[in-house]
């Protein structure tokens, strides 16, 4: 209700997405496992720097780990964040579960609107998460796209402005398997 009143204004902070990201991903952990699905990061190790709201860049990613893991019967869930072209940075994320059909698709973002309607849905839910993720990423200025396939999977980007030290971005990623840092 305080999107639609545009009530919200965006609280612009200094903000270390890759910090943000490793925590939203530590918290979906345990949801992951007790489905049986492996949840990977590919993280930057040094932080990457951006100047967002930092509460709703993490509510958007929220969403978007979140859904995946309640779309994805089995598989896998996979979440990176790096440095885009220029002045912009890119949250991943992909997962091997039911997927998008091409017709739904462009009410994705439709308050209220589920692929899977009626008594016999297969998921639960209200179908406001992802128009409330789109608000969200309108607000901090960035986008949001869908690349997927019914029956094989999704995978959503984000991208958002960036500021920072390109140093900060030029380390090896840090890799995370259920939580566990992999070489």
């Amino acid at each position: 209700a305080r999107l639609e009143a545009a009530a919200t204004e965006p609280q612009k902070a200094s903000i270390d997405v890759a910090g943000l990201a490793r925590a939203v991903v530590c918290d979906a952990e345990r949801s992951a496992t007790e489905k049986g699905l492996a949840l990977h990061a590919d993280l930057p190790d040094a932080p990457l720097m951006a100047e967002l709201d930092p509460s709703a860049f993490e509510r958007v990613l929220q969403i978007l780990v979140d859904n995946a893991i309640k779309f994805t019967l089995e598989g896998t869930v996979h979440v990176e964040v790096m440095p885009g072209n220029g002045d912009t940075l890119h949250a991943h994320v992909r997962d091997t579960g039911v997927g998008i059909s091409k017709d739904f698709r462009p009410h994705l973002f439709e308050p209220f609107r589920q692929e899977s309607m009626g008594e016999r849905r297969e998921f639960e839910g209200n179908g406001l998460n992802l128009s409330i993720a789109k608000r969200l990423v309108d607000l901090i200025g960035g986008e949001i796209h869908v690349e997927s396939t019914k029956g094989v999977g999704s995978t959503f980007t984000l991208a958002v402005p960036q500021s920072g030290e390109d140093e900060a971005t030029a380390s090896a990623p840090l890799r995370f398997q259920n939580g566990v840092h992999t070489a």
